[in-house]
């Protein structure tokens, strides 16, 4: 008896318990950082609004965005801040200074200035990055043409520098 108690309960209870429900015009999104108006609706005064033309099938229309301004202030400082999250190539990893400014000259020789290589230091060790790739497909394009003078190059993730 016990066993089809358990049997019953284990296919029932997921129809038993009810989820959430929604208002039909409201989205899962977490993304409510602009309000959109269609059409003529009027805007808050002390709101930026920028105005498209839209025009869909001969019929001319306007979208109007209202852009709330606490959204302005993180795009500003993200701007300000210049640096995100994203990869480097890693040359080297040791404890000799003298070894690490040879390896950094000899990428230098070789490939130039085009990349900047840093020295980073993390006691007690040494290490040469090369690269400020956002994506790891970029940076390991460039892993490969390095890994030829530099075997045991690989890539980190690291804070990048953006222009």
């Amino acid at each position: 008896m016990k066993s089809y108690s358990l049997i019953l309960l284990l296919f029932i209870a997921p129809y038993l318990v009810g989820q959430e429900e929604l208002p039909p015009d409201s989205s899962r999104s977490r993304v409510n950082k602009a309000v959109i108006y269609y059409g003529d609706q009027p805007a808050e005064p002390e709101q930026k609004i920028n105005q498209f033309k839209v025009q869909k099938k001969k019929e001319k229309g306007t979208l109007t965005v209202i852009e709330e301004d606490s959204l302005q202030l993180l795009i500003d400082g993200y701007r300000e801040q210049k640096v995100i999250e994203g990869y480097k190539i890693q040359l080297f990893s040791g404890r000799s200074r003298m070894e690490a400014v040879k390896i950094k000259s000899s990428f230098h020789s070789k490939f130039g200035d085009s990349e900047s290589a840093d020295i980073v230091y993390q006691q007690p060790n040494f290490k040469i990055r090369v690269g400020n790739y956002r994506d790891r497909l970029a940076a390991h394009k460039w892993l490969a043409v390095y890994k030829v003078d530099f075997p045991s190059s690989f890539i980190v993730k690291d804070v990048i520098k953006i222009d």
